[in-house]
C-alpha cells in the first residue's frame, strides 16, 4: 500500500541497502506483486514470531509490556555471533556475541509491545527484564525446542535458535530471521 517504503526496513547504522522492488526480470513492479524481500541484505530488523506449537501462545493486543515485538536483526551463530552461547549473566563484552551486528554488537535497539523503544547492552531484554531489572528472555532464542507447560519458566536460560523452533512459551520472544538465514 505504500506505507512502508523498502528504506524503512533498514536500519541506518549497516551496509544493508533498500529493497529496488524489481520483479523477476529486474524491472520495476508493485509491491503488492511481490510477497518478501528480495535480498537478506534489504532486511535490517527481526520481528517476533507468531508461529508456535504452544497453545498458550497468542499474538495479539494482550501480550505483556516487556514482550519484545521488532529489534535489530537476530545474529544467530553467523559470522563469529553465537546467540544462545552467553548466559545472561556474563560480562557485557561476551554478552556482544549474542548481540545483533546492526551496531558492532554493542547491542540491539528493541520494540516493545507496550510501544516504547529501547537500546539494550544484552539479548537478554524481554519478558521478565523489567520485573527483575536484571535479565529476561533472551529475543533471540526459545526457551526450549518443545512447548513449554503454562507456569513461568526460567527466562534466562540459553535457549536454542533456528528456523525449526517456534516460541515455545506464551511470552517467549523469538525475533526472526536471524542473520544466518542470510548465508542461505
Amino acid at each position: 500500500g505504500g506505507y512502508a517504503p523498502p528504506a524503512l526496513f533498514v536500519c541506518p547504522s549497516t551496509s544493508d541497502w533498500a529493497d529496488p522492488v524489481t520483479g523477476p526480470d529486474g524491472k520495476g513492479t508493485d509491491a503488492a506483486h511481490r510477497s518478501n524481500f528480495k535480498r537478506a541484505r534489504n532486511l535490517s530488523y527481526s520481528y517476533a514470531s507468531p508461529f508456535s506449537a504452544n497453545v498458550g501462545y497468542k499474538f495479539n493486543e494482550y501480550l505483556p509490556s516487556d514482550f519484545a515485538l521488532v529489534a535489530d536483526k537476530n545474529p544467530g551463530k553467523s559470522g563469529g555471533s553465537n546467540v544462545a552461547g552467553p548466559p545472561y549473566n556474563a560480562p557485557q563484552l561476551e554478552q556482544a556475541a549474542a548481540n545483533s551486528h546492526n551496531h558492532g554488537r554493542a547491542g540491539q535497539n528493541v520494540l516493545y509491545a507496550d510501544k516504547h523503544v529501547e537500546f539494550r547492552q544484552s539479548p537478554y531484554c524481554g519478558f521478565g527484564y523489567y520485573s527483575t531489572g536484571s535479565a529476561g528472555d533472551n529475543i533471540y532464542t526459545v526457551l526450549s525446542a518443545a512447548a513449554l507447560p503454562e507456569a513461568t519458566p526460567d527466562m534466562t536460560v540459553r535457549g536454542v535458535v533456528g528456523a525449526e523452533y517456534g516460541p515455545a512459551w506464551r511470552a517467549d520472544s523469538y525475533l526472526v530471521p536471524t542473520a544466518d538465514q542470510d548465508r542461505e
